[in-house]
This record gives C-alpha cells, sequence and structure tokens, in this order.
C-alpha cells in the first residue's frame, strides 16, 4: 500500500502541475470581484501554514502579477519592527498588492484588526 502511495506521489510531482495554484491563479484572474470598480486589482492577503508553501506562493504571485514588489511576506523569520513595516507596505503603498502570511502575522495584533 505505502509502494502505491510513494507511485502515486511521485507520477504527481513528476507531471509539473499544480492543480491548487492552477486553481487559486484561475480564480484571481478570471473573477470580477479581484478587480475594482476601475479594473485594478484588489488588494489580497493569502495566509499559509508553512513556511517553504509562502516562499513558492510569492515567487508564482509575483510572476502572476508581473512585478517583484507587489508581493510582501511575513512569516517566523520576520523580525517584529519588520513585520510592522510590512503591513504598513501592503496597507498603504498601491504597489505592493499581496500579502503572504504563516502564523506569524496574527502574532502582530494589529494585523488582524486593520485589514
Amino acid at each position: 500500500m505505502l509502494e502505491g502511495l510513494e507511485d502515486q506521489a511521485r507520477r504527481v510531482v513528476d507531471s509539473g502541475r499544480d492543480h491548487k495554484w492552477d486553481e487559486l491563479s484561475n480564480l484571481l484572474q478570471n473573477t470580477p470581484e479581484m478587480r475594482d470598480r476601475e479594473g485594478r486589482r484588489r488588494k489580497l492577503v493569502v495566509f499559509t501554514e508553512h513556511r517553504d508553501t509562502l516562499d513558492y506562493l510569492a515567487s508564482k504571485l509575483r510572476n502572476l502579477i508581473g512585478r517583484e514588489n507587489s508581493v510582501v511576506v511575513i512569516h517566523g523569520g520576520v523580525t517584529r519592527e519588520d513585520r510592522s513595516h510590512v503591513q504598513d507596505l501592503f496597507r498603504h503603498d498601491p504597489e505592493v498588492l499581496v500579502i503572504v502570511a504563516t502564523d506569524a502575522a496574527g502574532k502582530v495584533s494589529t494585523f488582524r484588526t486593520r485589514i
């Protein structure tokens, strides 16, 4: 049974497809609610549990949007001061459209109440 699961996991990895990303990308690009009345992208907060997933999503989102500075991140390795700076960028910089965060973002108490 374990060998069967390993084979199945290997086929998924070898396929190069990420169905979850495909769905998220489709939602972000084709859902009218993801844009404001003028057609500009709305700001988005994405929470994830693991740092490697955060890095993966941040990279994919930057490629999708087409600007490196459009996505900021908060994870356990970001200092409290830097977390506050990232939040300020997200709130006030029109170029910053997405924040991807682990639960470390919740450790800055004002983050959840102000977004």
